[in-house]
């Protein structure tokens, strides 16, 4: 999909997002309108690839600027994973009380 077309969804998708949902699927869904990520992907993305001041993201192994939008949902989602599991030793940015404690990305099943 063409950059002006992603971002013409954005603030539609935006929208659908003011429902009720949780801080993780709206990281999702934004990391799969913005850059076009595959769940496996959204998966294996690990704390290292984000960089919060710089608001940057590292997918395959290129930098990008993180999208306002992508920007709060994942500010959002940190903020919940920390209170949820303060001392998780997993470095992968999306876990669950499964995952938290290992290593290992999130299954499909987790």
């Amino acid at each position: 999909m063409p950059a002006d077309a992603r971002s013409a969804c954005v603030p539609r998708v935006s929208g659908l997002l003011s429902a009720q949902v949780t801080p993780e699927e709206r990281l999702v869904v934004a990391l799969a309108t913005v850059y076009e990520m595959r769940a496996s992907a959204i998966r294996h993305l690990t704390l290292d690839d984000i960089d919060l001041p710089r608001r940057q993201i590292r997918l395959s192994g290129h930098h990008k600027k993180l999208s306002e939008f992508a920007h709060r949902a994942l500010v959002g989602w940190l903020h919940d994973r920390q209170r949820r599991w303060p001392h998780a030793p997993n470095r992968h940015v999306l876990i669950s009380w499964k995952s938290a404690a290992g290593t290992e990305p999130l299954t499909t099943t987790t």
